[in-house]
């Protein structure tokens, strides 16, 4: 099929010698990207999920006459250095001298144990389920995998610890709980 010029500007964004490369993130003390570097960087305002554990972006793009969700792959710091992630977040870090990505509280004291332990309890505390996976409890998703067709199912419960979901389905009948992985499901539309 022949492609739209948009659609081959897109291409020509992501892909590199015919290779899409990861994009690197820096997710601040929110759970919020506060930084994207590659790819992703042109797409940010298109993402619709981010996947931090499975290290990907999942973005909706109009490709071909209809909205495509498409999948970014993700970098972190504590992943293993790439060569031209380091070059550009080095450059990043020229142009926006005592940013914030680097900074964060510390006590007057540094042998100070106690506001150690309370600045490390304010960290897990800001950081929810929701912020790291993208989903929370009443959210309508689709499974990917097709097995449900395009049926809109509730999750009713998040697994963080297994990266799973429990979504309502109706069988037989009945109003059953079944459990999904986060990875074969989608949003199509928050609880709030």
């Amino acid at each position: 099929l022949p492609i739209h010029k948009d659609e081959e500007s897109f291409f020509d964004n992501i892909l590199s010698d015919g290779i899409m490369r990861v994009s690197y993130v820096h997710v601040s003390k929110s759970g919020k990207l506060d930084v994207v570097i590659g790819p992703l960087h042109s797409y940010e305002e298109q993402i619709l999920r981010v996947d931090i554990p499975h290290r990907r972006a999942i973005v909706v793009i109009p490709m071909l006459g209809e909205e495509r969700s498409l999948k970014f792959g993700l970098w972190l710091d504590k992943d293993p250095k790439i060569d031209w992630i380091e070059e550009e977040k080095a450059k990043l870090a020229d142009t926006s001298k005592g940013s914030s990505m680097n900074q964060e509280r510390r006590p007057d004291n540094i042998w100070d144990w106690k506001e150690w332990k309370k600045i490390n309890e304010e960290k897990r505390n800001r950081i929810t389920d929701e912020d790291i996976f993208g989903y929370k409890v009443g959210d309508y998703v689709i499974n990917t995998t097709g097995i449900y067709g395009d049926i809109p199912l509730q999750i009713t419960e998040i697994r963080s610890d297994k990266n799973t979901v429990t979504v309502n389905v109706e069988l037989f009948g009945r109003i059953t709980g079944i459990e999904m992985e986060m990875d074969k499901i989608m949003k199509i539309w928050d609880a709030s």
